[in-house]
């Protein structure tokens, strides 16, 4: 499962340094089943997330879960649950909304 996750993150990574570039960029993760990515442009982690999912995309404010939440927007990124295409098909998505 760990190389299939790994797939997963490799190809996450480098579709969206193609189609997101700096508007959501994704912190590389090490291990895990998601990862974190910082939105630029100056958009709350709670617009783009209810933007997100508009075109069918979950993703997870990091701003709900904290108490004092003083950080760039970010947001939760999952990865290991979906499969390549469906991962290549959420990337196109995100950009019409970033």
């Amino acid at each position: 499962m760990r190389g299939i996750y790994s797939e997963n993150l490799d190809l996450l990574m480098s579709e969206s340094r193609r189609e997101w570039g700096d508007r959501l960029v994704l912190q590389p993760a090490q291990a895990g089943l998601q990862t974190i990515g910082w939105l630029g442009g100056g958009r709350t982690d709670t617009e783009f997330a209810k933007a997100a999912i508009g075109c069918g995309v979950l993703v997870l404010p990091l701003s709900e879960w904290a108490l004092r939440w003083k950080q760039k927007s970010a947001v939760q990124v999952g990865f290991a649950s979906v499969g390549q295409e469906e991962i290549r098909r959420g990337v196109r998505a995100l950009a019409t909304v970033l």
